[in-house]
C-alpha cells in the first residue's frame, strides 16, 4: 500500500511538473523591439520571467482616410494557466478591457500595472482607456510537441536572430521553420509548389528590420533568392 501511495504521489508530482512549463524567446535587438512596455509571466508562485515585446503597425480607417496605428505584441509557449504582469507607460489607467470578452478575464489594476491569468492557446488583446488600436496583443501558444531540426534536409531552419532573405522561392516538399526569437525580413514565394509547410514561433515581416543578418549562406546557394 505504501509503495502504491508513493507511486501515486510521484505520478501527481510528474503531472504537475509537466503542466508547469513556460518557454520564452529572447528577441534579437532591433527596431522592432518595444522598450516602453514591460511584460512578465509566471506559473503559480514561481519566479517571474520577462517577455520581450515587439512593435507592429495596423491599418485603421476613419471615413475614407486610411491611418497607420501602432500596436505591440508578445508571445510565449506554456501549458496550463499562467499569470501575466504588464507595466504600462500610458499615464493614468482609467479602464482596462481584455478581448475577446468571451474569455471572461478579469484584470487587476495596481497603478500602471495590470495583472491577469491566461491559459495556453489563448490569444488576447489588452486595451487601455478604450484605445482599440494602440493595444498589446498577447499570444500564449501551446507547447510544441515536435519541431523540425537543422539536420533535416527537407527543412529550411531559421534560428534566433535576424534573417534578411529578400524574396525566397520555396520548392516543393520543404518545411520552413521560423524558430522563436527569429525575425525573417522578406517573403516566402510558393509558386507551383506542393507539400510546403511554414511553421514555428518566430516572426515574418516585410518591413525593414535594422539589425545584423545571420542568414546562413547555404540558403542562398541552394534556393532561388531574389533581393
Amino acid at each position: 500500500m505504501n509503495k502504491f501511495l508513493a507511486l501515486a504521489c510521484a505520478v501527481v508530482f510528474l503531472l504537475k511538473t509537466v503542466k508547469a512549463e513556460i518557454i520564452t524567446y529572447k528577441a534579437p535587438e532591433s527596431n522592432l523591439v518595444n522598450h516602453t512596455i514591460k511584460v512578465d509571466v509566471r506559473q503559480g508562485t514561481g519566479n517571474w520571467q520577462p517577455l520581450d515585446v515587439y512593435n507592429a503597425d495596423v491599418a485603421a480607417r476613419f471615413d475614407t482616410q486610411r491611418i497607420i496605428k501602432k500596436t505591440a505584441f508578445t508571445y510565449f509557449d506554456c501549458s496550463g494557466s499562467v499569470k501575466l504582469r504588464i507595466k504600462l507607460n500610458q499615464g493614468n489607467i482609467k479602464e482596462v478591457r481584455i478581448r475577446p470578452t468571451a474569455y471572461g478575464i478579469k484584470p487587476e489594476v495596481k497603478g500602471n500595472v495590470v495583472e491577469f491569468e491566461l491559459n495556453a492557446s489563448q490569444y488576447v488583446s489588452l486595451e487601455v482607456n478604450g484605445n482599440i488600436f494602440e493595444n498589446l496583443q498577447i499570444f500564449a501558444n501551446p507547447i510544441e510537441n515536435s519541431r523540425p531540426t537543422k539536420a533535416d534536409a527537407q527543412t529550411l531552419y531559421f534560428g534566433p536572430g535576424i534573417h534578411k532573405i529578400g524574396r525566397m522561392v520555396i520548392p516543393s516538399g520543404k518545411t520552413v521553420y521560423v524558430a522563436g526569437g527569429a525575425i525573417v525580413e522578406g517573403s516566402f514565394v510558393i509558386d507551383h509548389a506542393e507539400n510546403v509547410r511554414i511553421c514555428g514561433r518566430g516572426i515574418l515581416t516585410q518591413h525593414p528590420v535594422q539589425g545584423d543578418s545571420v542568414t546562413p549562406k547555404y540558403y542562398r546557394n541552394t534556393l532561388k533568392v531574389k533581393e
